[in-house]
């Protein structure tokens, strides 16, 4: 089996906003977060980083020690 392999697009501090203006200018419509995010607070940092995107891209995002690991699917 193989898995996904990534592009990492930017490591920065996990900051939903700082994400989300990152984000706004790359075509990004959507984000899956993969990991380090509680259960209970998933839908509210996910509505943070997706707040205003319109593009057609998907972008994972990675969260471990506090920082944001941006990526896009290469190929899976």
């Amino acid at each position: 089996m193989i898995k996904h392999h990534y592009l990492v697009l930017r490591v920065s501090p996990f900051e939903p906003r700082e994400i989300n203006k990152f984000l706004k200018d790359r075509n990004v419509g959507s984000v899956v977060l993969r990991a380090g995010v509680r259960p209970e607070e998933y839908w509210e940092v996910r509505n943070e980083v997706e707040k205003g995107l319109e593009g057609k891209k998907t972008i994972h995002l990675f969260v471990k020690d506090g920082n944001a690991i941006l990526c896009e699917v290469l190929f899976n």
